[in-house]
This record gives C-alpha cells, sequence and structure tokens, in this order.
C-alpha cells in the first residue's frame, strides 16, 4: 500500500471535486439558459421531479422524495424550494386532501422555464453522450454508482 495508494486517494478526491464543479460548468455558457434563468441543474432536476404535482393529487411528490431522489438533506431542499418560489418558479400550498402536507407546483413560468431548460440539458447530455459512446457512460455511471455505494457503506 505504498506511493502509487496516496496518489490514487489524491485523484479520488481530485476527481469528487470535478464532479462537483460540473454545476459551474453547466452555468458557464454564456447562452445557456441555465446561466439566464439562474438556475442550478440540481434545481431543474427538482423541477422536472415536481412537474406533475397539482393540488387535486393524492400522490404528489413531497420533500422527502426530492430529498431521497437528489441524495441531499431536508434542508437543503427546503433552502431550494425557498430561492425557486421566490423567483416565481414553484408554489407551496396546502394538499386540499390532507390540510398538514404541503403540495409543491410549478407556476406558468415555472413550467416555461423548466421546458426551456431540459432542451437545454438534452442537448448537453446528448452530445457528452455522442463524445464518450454509450458504452464508455454506462461505465461512468457504474463506476460513480459503485464509488457511491462503496463511500457509504465506508463512512456511516
Amino acid at each position: 500500500m505504498g506511493e502509487g495508494l496516496e496518489d490514487l486517494k489524491e485523484q479520488i478526491v481530485r476527481s469528487i471535486f470535478r464532479l462537483k464543479h460540473l454545476d459551474a460548468v453547466f452555468h458557464s455558457g454564456m447562452d445557456s439558459p441555465m446561466n439566464h434563468f439562474g438556475i442550478s441543474v440540481t434545481e431543474l432536476i427538482l423541477m422536472k421531479k415536481i412537474e406533475h404535482n397539482n393540488l387535486d393529487s393524492i400522490e404528489n411528490i413531497g420533500i422527502s422524495d426530492i430529498q431521497k431522489h437528489l441524495y441531499i438533506t431536508k434542508a437543503a431542499v427546503s433552502k431550494m424550494l425557498g430561492v425557486l418560489e421566490k423567483k416565481g418558479y414553484i408554489l407551496r400550498e396546502t394538499n386540499k386532501h390532507n390540510r398538514r402536507m404541503l403540495t409543491i407546483t410549478l407556476t406558468r413560468e415555472g413550467k416555461d422555464v423548466l421546458d426551456c431548460m431540459s432542451v437545454d440539458l438534452d442537448r448537453i447530455l446528448t452530445e457528452i453522450i455522442r463524445l464518450l459512446g454509450k458504452d464508455e457512460i454506462e461505465q461512468f455511471i457504474k463506476s460513480v454508482n459503485g464509488f457511491a455505494d462503496a463511500a457509504k457503506s465506508v463512512v456511516v
């Protein structure tokens, strides 16, 4: 477990930070809708997750569902919801079927932003898949998921 192991550990840490930095990379394009609307990829995914929520449904996606989907804390979800609400992209309202629950819905403007940004993100991801190839992307997904599972089992 000599010197090579130390180098490998350093590369792991640097790779983690490179992955974390990707959100900023997605915003770097001057014409990017993400840059224009000031929305992060995480906020976009949150909006996509609640896209079909409505006040008349008993099967809406809630804060704990979003938290599990995005692998972030409930506090982080609440903060993001506050930011999106201030921008006028979402509404938080009492559920008609269960007054103890909150229903999070997209506003008309939120739906427009989601539609525009989804097209941009789809274009970016399609190009990345084209550049790397399907096999390499599938291996990347498998590797990231395996790494995340291993890290979770070690960091209890």
